[in-house]
């Protein structure tokens, strides 16, 4: 899933919250997503390496 910022509801693109990356990881990843991508690179390690269950 490229562009996980613009699924709705859209976040930034570049300067999302801790909070909103990781929910938008869950959203995702429920929806049986493998991989996502985003110009998060502000994020810490811990955030972006983050792995998320695909339900």
């Amino acid at each position: 899933m490229t562009d996980a910022y613009n699924v709705s509801p859209a976040i930034s693109s570049t300067s999302p919250t801790d909070a909103e990356v990781a929910a938008r990881l869950a959203l995702l990843a429920a929806d049986h997503a493998g991989i996502i991508t985003s110009d998060w690179s502000t994020k810490p390690a811990a955030v972006l390496g983050e792995v998320a269950a695909r339900n």
